[in-house]
């Protein structure tokens, strides 16, 4: 299933889509973006059952969707999509998830006991990684039950999963807690995500200044940024590029030589950081 499939579907959308062209401000929250009908920055899905159900099938059973609860489910698919009923179509689907029954332990609040179960190592816990950890096992339990000794081959789409997970302590994402935008998913970007324009200019103010001793770098940062100046070398990577566009030819005499230069445009890089 393309996400594209979900702009146009059944009648009830070709009617919107026609009253659009019409009069654009006929539909508050309705709009047309590159031939796909969209509300509130949703793809809207209209009453086509079964591509609902495909698409909550995408984003709760998938590793993508960990088998998350309602609220995170509801969250996510809501950056993508859109259809009458969603909530409630969400709230049925998530509920009968037999891989949930199964998976997820059942926890009940007695009247008059508080329970602040720890590890045995982490006896006075504050709770943040016993449920960091409790996320996790439930993914695992989840996706690795049947092949049990083969659970290290899904961290890292565990990890994937928690950090892009909206969390009702955050409000949202750890990943968009950390930089301040949400997760590209499914080749689809959510209504939150910054376009890459928005961080070309925090980049290109990024250079290192000099090397201080021999396993630290001091870097020129913008004048923003309310954080050290001098990094380790375990903090840093090489950034590996490929020429990607030729932007000027000239001829320049290096010594006795005379030699071809070129201006180049590296992938992922914008022109301005041509070298």
């Amino acid at each position: 299933m393309e996400p594209a499939e979900a702009g146009g579907q059944g009648p009830g959308a070709t009617a919107l889509l026609t009253k659009l062209v019409s009069s654009p401000d006929a539909l508050p929250n309705f709009t047309v973006d590159k031939g796909l009908l969209k509300y509130k920055n949703g793809i809207w899905v209209d009453n086509n059952a079964a591509l609902q159900r495909q698409l909550i099938q995408a984003l709760h059973s998938s590793p993508v969707g960990g088998h998350s609860g309602v609220p995170a489910t509801v969250k996510r698919i809501q950056s993508f999509f859109a259809w009458p009923g969603m909530k409630k179509h969400i709230t049925d689907f998530v509920q009968s998830c037999p891989t949930c029954q199964q998976a997820k332990p059942e926890r009940v609040k007695y009247p008059g006991v508080d329970l602040r179960i720890s590890s045995a190592y982490h006896l006075q816990s504050d709770g943040q990684t016993e449920r960091v950890n409790q996320c996790m096992e439930t993914f695992l339990r989840c996706f690795a039950n049947a092949a049990r000794g083969k659970w290290f081959d899904w961290l890292h789409l565990a990890e994937f999963w928690y950090n892009t997970t909206w969390h009702s302590a955050l409000n949202r994402s750890p990943f968009e807690a950390l930089y301040g935008q949400s997760a590209r998913q499914l080749g689809i970007d959510s209504s939150s995500a910054c376009s890459v324009d928005a961080l070309d200019d925090w980049l290109q103010q990024k250079s290192i200044i000099g090397k201080i001793g021999s396993v630290a770098y001091k870097l020129k940062l913008p004048n923003s940024s309310s954080i050290h100046l001098v990094f380790h070398v375990s903090q840093l990577k090489l950034a590996v590029s490929v020429p990607e566009h030729v932007l000027q030819k000239r001829v320049a005499k290096v010594g006795t030589d005379v030699r071809l230069q070129a201006l180049i445009q590296w992938s992922g890089m914008p022109s301005t950081m041509a070298t």
